[in-house]
Parts: C-alpha cells; structure tokens; sequence
C-alpha cells in the first residue's frame, strides 16, 4: 500500500517520508547604518564538495525574538523609497556563500544572521557534521518535523509563458522551497514570485503552486536550471 501524504501530514514523524537534512549551517553578526547603507560581508568559505541550496534567518537581537526570512522584513520607514525595510541578498558558488544587505530604514542595527543549506539532488557527497555531537538531536513530540515529498533538479523552460511543469498530485496548495541555478554556476533562492519583482531583483524565474502542480514560470534567461523541494507539511 503505497504512503498517504493526506494522512502523514498529521503526524510528527513518517517513516514513509525523510526528514530534510540540513547540511550546512553558519552563524554571525554585523552592523550595519542607517538609510541606504550597504554591508557586504566577507566571502564565506563552506568547505563542501558542492554548492549547497542556501536559506537563511536573521533578526536585529541576538535572541532571535523577532525573526525574518528571506524576503522578510521590518516594515519600510518610508515606502516611497522601497517596499523592504531592509534587503538581503544570499548566494553560493562551490566554494563560498555571499551575502548582502541594504538598509533602508532610518536606524542603523546590528544584524544576527543564521545560514543553513541542503544538498542538492543532483550529489550524493558526506557532508560534515552541523553540530559538535549528537546531543542536541532531540525529537520533541510537541513538534512537527518537516517531511519531504519531492525533490529534485531541473532545466527550465526558455519559452515566454511556457512553464516547467512539475506534477505533484497531492491534491493541495504545500509547502516549496526553490533555487535558480545561474550559467555561472552559483546558486540563488527563489524569493520573489512577480516579473516586477523579477526584473528590479534580477530573478529569473518564479515558482506558482497549484493543488496537484508545480509550474516554474520563466522571466530572464540567465539561469540553467531550478531547483525544488516539496514538503507534504503545509
């Protein structure tokens, strides 16, 4: 009898399902100042043997009390300077992780970051541990563990208008993570979902999810292929 996403779901942990595996994490902090101040911080050495699909999370305490992801933001002082308070920018190539912020905001903060990564489908290599030993793997029961349906990557479609199509059949609108993956060969999550947001942002494609389909939309021809990751959790 085949796994039921319906029903796994619902549950913590599904065997029938893998946990995603987070292969690469890094923390750190810098200032940055007020309106219009760029801090480019120091190429990040990751020390894989391949680029790894980077995310992240950020706040301006170093308790993390309020928290922002990619395409997150404290609300803009001013809108008619732009529509983020604050702009990040994250990449990786195969050997570092680049990141960028822009403040837009009044206030200069300090900003606490927290980098994480996955292996993509298409390697198979031993990664490094991400803690010093096994005693923070704690399952609590009082969690719901990600479980990962699909994942996978693809070229994508060249043709205006003409999507790559993924079907995943489950029947509802879930949860994806995505990643364009440039002719350099650096790699770039997918935040933004509109071709305003694509042609000021430099995005090149962008992910619209229906109740059985994954349809990758192309804006820009940069990029060679997308990668994704489909969660049965919502």
């Amino acid at each position: 009898m085949p796994p039921n996403p319906a029903s796994a779901k619902l549950m913590n942990v599904d065997t029938d399902y893998p946990l995603d595996k987070i292969v690469y994490r890094h923390e750190g902090s810098f200032s940055i100042g007020s309106y219009y101040s760029v801090v480019t911080v120091p190429a990040i050495a990751h020390g894989l043997t391949f680029t790894p699909l980077v995310s992240m999370r950020w706040s301006t305490t170093p308790d993390f009390a309020v928290s922002y992801e990619l395409g997150g933001s404290p609300i803009p002082d001013d809108f008619s300077r732009a529509d983020y308070g604050i702009f990040v920018s994250l990449e990786a190539d195969a050997t570092n992780v680049y990141l960028e912020m822009v403040n837009f905001m009044n206030s200069g903060y300090t900003i606490y970051y927290e980098i994480f990564g996955f292996e993509p489908t298409n390697h198979n290599d031993e990664a490094p541990f991400t803690v010093a030993g096994d005693t923070n793997m704690i399952f609590n029961g009082e969690n719901n563990y990600t479980k990962l349906y699909l994942a996978d990557r693809v070229p994508v479609s060249v043709v205006p208008n003409t999507p790559t199509v993924i079907n995943h059949n489950l029947g509802d609108i879930i949860q994806v993570l995505g990643w364009e993956e440039l002719s350099s060969g650096r790699i770039v999550p997918i935040v933004y979902n509109s071709i305003s947001d694509a042609s000021t942002f430099g995005i090149n494609f962008g992910f619209v999810v229906t109740d059985n389909q994954l349809l990758i939309y192309p804006y820009f021809n940069t990029a060679t292929h997308a990668h994704y990751r489909i969660y049965i959790d919502e």
